[in-house]
């Protein structure tokens, strides 16, 4: 774990930029940094939990695990899609308990593009390379003009 320095970082694509996973405008945000891996065709990140995300005990909550897996999917669906996108359906299964204070990673890699979709892999590993939580995401493609007037709230509701 850690070592991108063969990867390729990937600069932030949302220009609104106060997402609470990646948000640089947002004090609250993890600050997350994407890292594309060329040789893999994967998206990569890491992070460790602090005590504020527990579920139970020392877990990490099922909620944030399925946050920072909508975001690296949702990262690897962009840079791949060369499109704004928005998560449409996601799948989770957990299947080993992540804990606080340990560093986890994050990966995502494509599984396929049919205009207007993608769907995209993540898994979260703990800090022995152990999979404790996977997604299948499945992101709409969207043209500019109509991802700008979604998060500027211009949808009509």
């Amino acid at each position: 774990m850690g070592d991108f320095s063969a990867m390729k970082e990937i600069s932030n694509p949302f220009s609104f930029n106060e997402c609470f996973f990646c948000g640089t405008k947002n004090p609250e945000s993890m600050a997350l940094r994407f890292f594309w891996d060329v040789e893999n065709k994967e998206m990569h990140t890491e992070l460790t939990f602090p005590r504020q995300y527990a579920g139970q005990g020392k877990v990490i909550h099922g909620g944030f695990q399925m946050g920072v897996l909508d975001e690296i999917t949702g990262w690897a669906a962009v840079y791949l899609s060369r499109n704004m996108v928005v998560t449409s359906d996601m799948q989770v299964r957990f299947l080993k308990p992540l804990y606080i204070g340990e560093k986890t990673r994050a990966t995502a890699r494509l599984i396929s593009i049919a205009e207007p979709k993608i769907t995209v892999e993540g898994e979260l590993k703990n800090a022995l390379g152990e999979v404790c939580t996977t997604a299948t995401a499945v992101f709409h493609m969207l043209s500019e003009k109509r991802y700008r007037s979604i998060i500027e709230g211009g949808e009509k509701r």
